[in-house]
């Protein structure tokens, strides 16, 4: 299901050609293989290797329309940092009721 579908994107001529039809096989297999995942994102460099047809950059227009929304900057970062090997954490010793 997923290999037709990739097909079916790759060979859309919809409003022009995108992909040459000698590359869809190529592409296809490679994304299909498992080598690109989440942890391995397809590189621009990559994808023009494999004979996608990429832009790099964005519209002039689109920086204009996000000065129209500024986003405040965050402050605390999204990632802490944790030492390893982890700290050793004291063991608390049980303690007995008072008999009063």
């Amino acid at each position: 299901q997923v290999q037709n579908l990739l097909k079916a994107i790759l060979d859309d001529h919809v409003p022009a050609v995108k992909v040459a039809p000698e590359n869809v096989p190529k592409i296809a297999e490679s994304l299909l293989s498992g080598q690109w995942t989440h942890d391995h994102p397809i590189t621009a460099e990559d994808a023009q290797a494999l004979g996608m047809p990429i832009e790099v950059g964005l519209p002039e227009e689109i920086y204009g329309l996000m000065d129209l929304y500024p986003q405040q900057g965050s402050t605390t970062p999204t990632v802490e940092y944790i030492p390893q090997p982890y700290p050793p954490t004291p063991k608390s010793v049980p303690t007995r009721p008072s008999a009063n």
